[in-house]
């Protein structure tokens, strides 16, 4: 087998404790990643430096300011390329935590193919009680605006075993070749903050005829996938502004108008969701997102 070069990037927002665990994770992989290197997207806890302090091989690049998903990740690509030469990224949230032979299965996927780019995992809410986070693919439907985690909440009986290709994944764990980076220029900064620039990673690597694939035998454990974590609002705006930004990108005419004609309706859903689940704090944060995106898409209009 040949020497497959891979650079683990692991996005940090603060949680010192999960970034910790994922990088103990990541010491014991069967196949280990070339370099290590940790993205901090200006963190307030000490995460940086706890890093330097106990995992010493681990390379640390600090954003100055909070600057979100997409810059994050872009600092990091652009610190691991100016210094490694490497095949493979593993690009990996702070609390997404990976099984010993994980790497080693992505890899074995992405290597069975040529037109494969991008190699997701299968993932877990709970290991032990075998609930499910993810089971590969993000199901993106432009008509309607919903994007629906495929196995999300089942508990895993091998319902979705079967390694297949996909639209969509989720950037929390993926291995991505070197060449899709570099022919997408990363990701796009204008989603701001954080959510769906994976998405738009994704449909802009099938545009370039990359394959995604989901890969069940790799295993991943993604505590980001409990309900109730990271209860912010500057979020949950973001979110909401960003899915205009993706429906821009993407969205064929038929689809925006589709779109635009059901959000009334599912926007009164999300909050009623949102209600239901005691979350009602989300609620304003989602207007103040679409109200935003409307008076940009006003401002160009007529600009």
């Amino acid at each position: 087998m040949r020497n497959r070069r891979v650079i683990a990037l692991v996005v940090n927002r603060d949680h010192q404790e999960y970034l910790t665990r994922c990088l103990r994770h990541l010491d014991g992989l069967a196949e280990a990643c070339s370099e290590v290197v940790v993205a901090d997207d200006a963190s307030t806890d000490g995460s940086a430096a706890a890093v330097s302090r106990e995992f010493p091989n681990v390379h640390v690049v600090e954003a100055s300011e909070h600057i979100g998903a997409a810059s994050i990740r872009n600092l990091g690509i652009r610190f691991a390329r100016d210094r490694f030469e490497f095949d493979y990224l593993l690009f990996l949230d702070n609390d997404a935590f990976v099984e010993a032979d994980t790497l080693t299965r992505l890899l074995d996927a992405m290597e069975s193919d040529e037109a494969i780019g991008i190699v997701t995992p299968k993932a877990y809410q709970d290991m032990a009680a075998r609930r499910l986070h993810l089971a590969g693919e993000l199901a993106v439907n432009l008509y309607t605006g919903r994007v629906r985690d495929v196995g999300a909440g089942e508990v895993d009986i091998g319902q979705h075993d079967t390694p297949r290709r996909i639209a969509v994944c989720s950037g929390f764990t993926m291995l991505v070749r070197r060449q899709v980076v570099e022919r997408l220029g990363g990701f796009d900064e204008a989603f701001a903050l954080a959510a769906w620039e994976d998405v738009d990673f994704c449909l802009r690597a099938g545009q370039e005829g990359f394959e995604i694939a989901y890969a069940p035998a790799a295993i991943v454990e993604h505590v980001g996938g409990v309900r109730g974590r990271g209860r912010i609002a500057e979020r949950e705006k973001a979110k909401a502004k960003n899915w205009f930004v993706l429906m821009r990108r993407h969205a064929t005419p038929l689809q925006w108008i589709s779109f635009l004609s059901l959000l009334p309706v599912r926007s009164a859903g999300l909050a009623l969701q949102r209600l239901a689940e005691g979350d009602a704090w989300a609620v304003p944060a989602q207007v103040a997102g679409v109200r935003e995106a409307f008076q940009r898409l006003t401002r160009r209009r007529h600009s």
